[in-house]
């Protein structure tokens, strides 16, 4: 791109005319071993919230956008790897204002959050470019939807830029590569209810009118489930409680839903998550922002199904080596550490000294933030995060049983047809099945109609992954020809698949192969007999 369409003065170049100003340019990907890479052209632009506000930040962020009027309609490569979507309608390549050496803005940490300074250190004083995607790790670790993202090294028109963040964004495309469907059957918001980026934001807007109804009640909590993804969000607000990220609900956050599926719900998505792992003991469980997942949240911990499927989400991930066990979140941490372990001393040698004449350095500041995230932070944070939660009421005070395999501690993994198990608990009564379904019975409120169980989750069912338009008359009862549908019956019972942890063992038939970044949707056709008593 001409040098005058990044930085001439009185209009044309983008870097000093700011957001939402669009020019053509060729972007390539190099690689330093001398794989393949790729080159396409497309559009770019300055982007970032507050960090373009003249002069917050000197080192902006930027979109790349793949349109038919600057070349491709999308990028095809695996930029993130083979395991996710190699087709890219957008991409942000991130300068990270917050925590970074080039912040040029006065907000401050906590007074006394580092032992080796007094008072109130600076954001410069914990840069380690790593937070955000780390946060975005956690969430798709945990099963979840977040941005993919890589760091690399910004070069415009050969000119050394920056070490950078390259990712996903989270919208209508995002959606579509990652749960099926195609990308104008999304609904997608950013930051408010207000900030619709595809779609419609009705739907959503019906979602809050029911959550800020109240949701104590078990056919409230039945309705809302209509509308969201309950244990995508529990995911969400854990991985966001356990950071401590204190810039968020108000804004940072993406939501999308497939208005076309019958059965779309509204997901969460990491995003912009900076103002992370700043302090020690960050408590960000009583946030209950407006429109935002946190309202949510704090609705639905009025039930008590949600508290204890909370409760469940958290010992999943707190305990026996879960994701945010100590050892396993540093592990997840230490693989972006490694990536940018190097890379940071050319970020100092570029935006080190951008506001001081000593420049920020690798050797000295780099490495001391990131000894107290992997010597303090990590090590004490999930019991920290864990009293919180307790002192909300959000997890029990007793510990749950644990199993034990010859006498031996053991909480998963294979064991021999001779291996004695037990369970012990240091407190109260164990209750137990053998077949996978819950021991314990849904708690009822007192203004709730009496529930019956129409059918059992191991009910023998037809299950059909659409690839064309069928008839209705499938479902209602009515006469219908399902013998070309798949099979099913027996334990666990569940349809689906998971890709990740937490859901594998419900799933009986399990439809990978013919659903994931197919399609979304599957029918299940159980007959049942009720009797009506008037």
């Amino acid at each position: 791109m001409d040098v005058d369409d990044w930085f001439k003065s009185g209009g044309q170049g983008i870097y000093i005319r700011g957001e939402r100003s669009e020019r053509a340019v060729s972007a390539e990907m190099i690689f330093p071993d001398g794989s393949p890479g790729f080159q396409i052209n497309c559009s770019v632009m300055i982007v970032g919230g507050s960090s373009p506000n003249r002069w917050k930040m000197d080192k902006l962020s930027l979109r790349l956008k793949f349109k038919g009027e600057y070349g491709s309609t999308k990028l095809r490569f695996p930029v993130f790897g083979e395991a996710v979507t190699d087709e890219f309608d957008t991409l942000v390549v991130d300068a990270r204002m917050n925590n970074s050496w080039g912040y040029g803005g006065g907000v401050m940490l906590p007074n006394n959050s580092r032992p080796w300074i007094s008072g109130s250190p600076s954001q410069r004083d914990v840069a380690q470019y790593t937070r955000d995607q780390f946060v975005a790790d956690i969430q798709n670790a945990m099963g979840g939807y977040a941005p993919h993202g890589r760091h690399v090294h910004l070069y415009l028109n050969g000119l050394y830029w920056g070490l950078y963040w390259l990712h996903e964004r989270p919208d209508e495309h995002f959606a579509a590569a990652y749960l099926g469907g195609d990308d104008e059957d999304y609904d997608a918001l950013k930051h408010s209810s207000g900030t619709v980026i595809n779609g419609s934001g009705a739907d959503y807007n019906r979602m809050f009118s029911i959550a800020n109804a109240g949701l104590a009640s078990d056919v409230q909590y039945q309705l809302i489930q209509r509308y969201l993804d309950v244990p995508n969000l529990i995911d969400y607000m854990i991985t966001n409680f356990y950071v401590g990220n204190t810039d968020w609900a108000h804004q940072n956050w993406y939501a999308s839903r497939n208005r076309e599926d019958p059965n779309g719900q509204w997901r969460y998505h990491s995003w912009d998550a900076e103002h992370v792992m700043e302090a020690l003991g960050a408590n960000v469980t009583g946030k209950n922002d407006n429109g935002g997942p946190t309202r949510l949240h704090q609705r639905l911990v009025d039930n008590s199904e949600y508290r204890m499927l909370f409760a469940d989400h958290v010992h999943r991930y707190f305990f026996n080596d879960g994701i945010l066990t100590p050892d396993t979140a540093t592990a997840l941490y230490q693989f972006r550490l490694d990536e940018v372990d190097r890379a940071v001393v050319a970020e100092s040698a570029r935006w080190g000294d951008n506001h001081r004449s000593s420049p920020y350095t690798r050797d000295i500041d780099w490495i001391r933030e990131r000894n107290w995230l992997i010597n303090e932070y990590f090590p004490q944070r999930t019991g920290i995060v864990l009293n919180q939660i307790k002192a909300r009421g959000w997890y029990p005070n007793i510990d749950a049983p644990v199993f034990r395999i010859n006498g031996s501690y053991k909480y998963g993994g294979l064991i021999l047809p001779t291996d004695r198990f037990s369970m012990t608990a240091a407190t109260g009564t164990i209750y137990y099945t053998l077949d996978g379904s819950d021991p314990r019975l849904p708690q009822t409120s007192p203004d709730d109609s009496t529930i019956t169980t129409l059918v059992r989750e191991n009910a023998a069912k037809r299950v059909l992954v659409p690839t064309r338009n069928i008839s209705s008359n499938w479902k209602g009862g009515g006469v219908f020809n399902d013998s070309a549908w798949r099979f099913n019956t027996g334990n666990p019972g569940g349809v689906g698949y998971e890709r990740s942890s937490g859901y594998q063992n419900l799933i009986k038939l399990d439809l990978e192969e013919q659903m994931y970044r197919k399609n979304a949707t599957c029918y299940i056709r159980i007959p049942f007999r009720m009797t009506l008593t008037l």
